[in-house]
């Protein structure tokens, strides 16, 4: 998500432009590059963004009537068209294989209220917290000076943070409606919300009028803001290379270093030359979208507790971790081929790392193989 998550202010730029230039709401290469690029990268923060936050713009555009409305309908259509073309690897696949296979989804966590916003314990993002608080203060104390557009983008940029964070009755909500455990965390919607909020307060910054004083106080509060902000980035970048430094790094989150009794390997495969290195050594074993299985299902049920849920998720990641984490065996693509390959002293039953969906073909030793 922190991925997709760097990706979405060219989403946002695209929805600020709709809202705010009703004479020109659409410039189709610029909307096809933003959401192309935020599909290929992760497909769950542009289901975010375009849900969230494009359709609710384009609908607010659509009933101005300064809008010029014909071109907004006509840009975004073909707009949508290209990127559905461009991104036809991620889409078709995953309707064939969910239409063809019983697939697992997303962890749905039994307790989402525990995955908002924690304000009280996010210590590493105080300064960009009273950052994007500040300017949430001041698009709403400061009255008459911002376009309609501003605040509709304001107050959007509000309800989402009030959603991304504890506030909202998420544990309610998504017990109503199960289609939402595949959103997982809330705080998925926190960026959203931060680059409206400061959108909204620095465009509000810029109506006000003020004295020589004002700007001067201003300009000292926004500098004394950018080099705590560069502060903070140095703290987590020192905090991070300790990490890194050790010799052995073995579970960080879901991440398993299949190596970690070798010391500084991880590192030195990271220096070379040969880029697929690293991702022989690590993995993560999450589970989701692979063909599901009995004791998968059982394992990925919504209505558990909260306790029994993480002991699920380390159940799931130690099956994918033994299956298809396998050392004994050494994977390659040839020619658009998945080739495996393992040294077999007597005849016995072997689970190979392969995850079995419905059309795969298997072929052992040259001779193809039938599915029971």
């Amino acid at each position: 998500m922190g991925v997709g998550a760097a990706f979405i202010p060219l989403v946002i730029a695209v929805g600020i432009r709709m809202a705010t230039q009703p004479k020109q709401p659409v410039k189709i290469s610029e909307m096809i590059i933003a959401v192309t690029i935020l599909i290929q990268v992760h497909v769950l923060s542009s289901v975010l963004s375009i849900v969230v936050f494009l359709m609710i713009t384009f609908s607010y555009s659509l009933f101005q009537s300064t809008t010029n409305k014909k071109q907004l309908i006509t840009k975004t259509g073909i707009a949508a068209g290209i990127t559905i073309i461009l991104t036809i690897n991620i889409w078709l696949p995953y309707i064939v294989l969910s239409t063809q296979n019983k697939l697992l989804n997303p962890f749905p966590y039994a307790d989402p209220q525990m995955h908002t916003l924690n304000w009280s314990g996010a210590t590493v993002l105080l300064v960009s917290l009273i950052c994007i608080l500040s300017c949430a203060v001041l698009f709403v104390s400061v009255k008459n000076v911002n376009t309609k557009a501003i605040k509709f983008l304001g107050w959007l940029g509000i309800v989402t943070l009030v959603l991304a964070s504890g506030i909202f009755p998420w544990n309610l909500l998504f017990k109503t409606f199960k289609f939402l455990y595949i959103l997982q965390f809330p705080f998925r919607l926190a960026p959203i919300a931060f680059l409206l909020l400061i959108y909204a307060g620095f465009m509000t910054l810029q109506e006000i009028n003020l004295n020589e004083m004002g700007r001067k106080f201003i300009m000292l509060a926004l500098r004394i803001l950018i080099c705590l902000t560069i502060l903070q980035g140095i703290s987590v970048f020192t905090t991070m290379l300790a990490k890194w430094n050790n010799a052995s790094i073995g579970y960080q989150g879901l991440m398993v270093n299949k190596d970690r009794n070798v010391p500084f390997k991880l590192q030195k495969s990271f220096a070379s030359k040969d880029l697929s290195k690293p991702w022989q050594q690590i993995a993560k074993p999450v589970t989701d979208y692979l063909p599901a299985t009995k004791q998968m299902i059982a394992l990925a049920n919504p209505a558990a507790t909260t306790d029994t849920k993480l002991n699920n998720v380390r159940k799931l990641a130690k099956l994918y971790t033994k299956v298809y984490l396998n050392n004994k065996f050494t994977k390659q693509v040839k020619h658009g081929h998945i080739v495996i390959t393992w040294h077999q002293n007597q005849a016995e039953p072997i689970t190979l790392p392969i995850a079995h969906y419905k059309g795969t073909r298997f072929i052992l030793n040259g001779h193809k193989l039938v599915a029971k």
